[in-house]
């Protein structure tokens, strides 16, 4: 884990006969992330997860948070975005979450809870991917 995650935006210009990167905003974040951002199919907002749980969407022109969504633990893998671009899943250690992107608000729909069998009792099941994390 670390103290701070940060997002970039970055365009690329002609710096004499070369192209170069050249950064257009950048957002910092609490934590890293263990999500790898998605951009939304219109290219106008990127979703990540931060480290405390929360489900963050970004303003791809300014890089603010446009709104933030808590998911209760730490998102891992890729966020997924609908191509119409209104919802979002998110995977945790305890479920997926279905947020809704209604513009500037960020609203949870459903979840599925990761309980797809019985344990025994004293046991419990876990995610691998998250515990490696």
């Amino acid at each position: 884990m670390s103290e701070l995650g940060a997002l970039y935006r970055d365009d690329v210009v002609r710096d004499g006969a070369r192209w170069a990167p050249e950064e257009v905003c950048r957002r910092d974040f609490t934590g890293g992330s263990a999500s790898t951002p998605t951009l939304g199919a219109n290219g106008t907002r990127a979703y990540l997860g931060d480290n405390v749980g929360a489900l963050l969407a970004i303003d791809a022109e300014t890089c603010g948070v446009a709104w933030q969504v808590p998911l209760g633990s730490q998102i891992f893998g890729s966020v997924a975005a609908s191509s119409d671009g209104r919802e979002i899943y998110a995977a945790t250690a305890t479920g997926i979450f279905q947020v809704f992107d209604d513009g500037d608000v960020g609203r949870r729909g459903w979840t599925a809870v990761n309980d797809v069998y019985d344990t025994l009792t004293g046991y419990g099941g876990m995610n691998l991917v998250h515990d490696c994390v």
